[in-house]
């Protein structure tokens, strides 16, 4: 008997993973309180999402960001999630703070870029505090007006 088609903008894959990375992806799914199949989609979309993580991002970003989605998972099997608890918070930065060293430009490079569009909200003779804050709080303010 023929597969009943659900969708025209639906399509049905078949394929294999490890075990260990099933049980991951099942284990996560149901903390999260979906099924695996929208765990795996909603993961491939994100993955594929044009964003500061995407494939078009270098890959010292890539690397970086990847690591600090690695570190809080490690962080939440091992003590609590980040934004949980204050140890947890503690390793966390720390962690983080050690990959921002890791990363760090040598001294002296100034690297801005030809189309700095950052002029426009701030001056150039602004501390990176100044810089820093303005990118989070426009990162936050996004994130809040989604209802996360």
């Amino acid at each position: 008997m023929p597969a009943t088609k659900r969708s025209d903008r639906e399509v049905m894959l078949s394929f294999r993973v490890p075990r260990e990375l099933h049980e991951r992806l099942k284990r996560v799914a149901e903390e999260q309180g979906r099924g695996i199949a929208t765990e795996i989609r909603q993961r491939l979309e994100a993955s594929l999402a044009d964003t500061g993580t995407s494939a078009q991002a270098e890959p010292q970003t890539r690397h970086f960001t990847g690591a600090i989605n690695f570190i809080a998972d490690h962080l939440k099997v091992w003590y609590a999630p980040w934004y949980a608890d204050t140890k947890a918070f503690e390793i966390y930065r720390s962690a983080i703070e050690t990959m921002l060293t890791y990363y760090r430009p040598p001294s002296g490079s100034t690297g801005k870029p030809e189309t700095a569009g950052g002029d426009l909200f701030t001056d150039p003779n602004d501390p990176p505090a100044t810089i820093g804050r303005l990118l989070a709080m426009t990162v936050l303010t996004g994130e809040a007006g989604r209802g996360e």
